[in-house]
């Protein structure tokens, strides 16, 4: 619909709410789609689905619910936007969703700030999955998935 690609996670937004000096157990039984303890895709909706999602965490913390939702053409949540050189939250999700230029530009100073940017070099997929999206990117073949586009660019 134009707006940039985003995937909340309402594990995240827990935790978010919980840094922030918030009990998110109150508001987890009228919101059991966007607040919940431990990570699941049950609650996935994709595409628009997923800003309804944002506005209705929005509206309990903006702050927070802007951290827990993964960006751009690459992914990277809200939470980690001073690792791509952002002073706040609201200017990296401004920039995500100006162009997928700029999504680039954050992404490669997300891969320079936390190292990962070595095992692209070595083309070292395992390290890279395991250092970009965790312990399950096993489960998801993110190590194989980069591999195999790898090879169909390189043709």
């Amino acid at each position: 619909d134009g707006r940039v690609r985003i995937l909340f996670e309402g594990h995240i937004f827990w935790r978010r709410l919980r840094l922030c000096g918030i009990d998110p157990e109150p508001l987890a039984a009228r919101n059991p789609d966007i607040l919940f303890c431990k990570r699941s895709t049950n609650h996935y909706r994709g595409g628009a689905a997923e800003w309804e999602r944002l506005e209705r965490a929005a509206a309990l913390n903006r702050k927070a619910a802007l951290e827990s939702a993964s960006w751009g053409a690459f992914q990277i949540m809200g939470f980690n936007h001073a690792l791509c050189g952002e002073t706040s939250v609201e200017e990296f999700v401004d920039r995500m969703g100006s162009s997928e230029a700029e999504q680039l530009r954050l992404a490669v100073t997300f891969t320079q700030k936390t190292g990962v940017v070595r095992y692209l070099k070595t083309k070292d997929w395992i390290n890279f999955a395991r250092q970009y999206n965790g312990a399950g990117y096993a489960a998801n073949s993110y190590d194989k998935r980069l591999a195999e586009a790898y090879r169909k660019k390189k043709r």
